[in-house]
C-alpha cells in the first residue's frame, strides 16, 4: 500500500519529469499550462512537488510535452531496486542472527546461479 511518503515521492518525480521535459522542448510553465489547460502556478506547484496531479492532469500534461502519460510516472530502475531492497530487508524482520545469516547465504548462491545462466 503506498504511503504518503510512496505519494510525494512519486510527485517529486512527476515534477522533475515535467519540467526536465518542459526545459528540452524550450517551453515556459506557461505555455505548458495553456496547452494543458491548467494555470502557470499550478504548473510551477507540480514541478516543485508541492502539488500530486490527478490522472486526468498528467494526461493533459504528458499531452502538451508530447509524451506517453506513463513516462511521467513509471518507476526508474534504481526507484525499483531500492524498493526490492526494502521488501529483502523486511523479510528478515523476525528471523533469528544465525537463521538472518543462513537466508543471505542462501541468496547471494541463488544470485550468482541466476547470473551464471545469463
Amino acid at each position: 500500500m503506498a504511503t504518503k511518503d510512496d505519494i510525494q515521492e512519486l510527485a517529486r518525480v512527476i515534477g522533475q519529469r515535467v519540467q526536465t521535459r518542459r526545459k528540452a522542448l524550450g517551453l515556459t510553465q506557461e505555455r505548458v499550462a495553456e496547452q494543458a489547460e491548467l494555470s502557470p502556478t499550478f504548473v510551477a506547484k507540480i514541478e516543485a512537488g508541492v502539488k500530486t496531479p490527478s490522472l486526468g492532469t498528467i494526461i493533459d500534461l504528458a499531452a502538451a510535452l508530447d509524451l506517453d502519460p506513463a513516462d511521467l510516472v513509471r518507476r526508474s530502475e534504481k526507484q525499483a531496486d531500492l524498493e526490492r531492497a526494502r521488501n529483502l530487508a523486511d523479510s528478515f524482520d523476525g528471523l533469528t542472527s544465525e537463521d538472518a545469516v543462513f537466508a543471505e547465504q542462501e541468496l547471494l548462491h541463488l544470485i550468482a546461479h541466476l547470473r551464471a545462466r545469463h
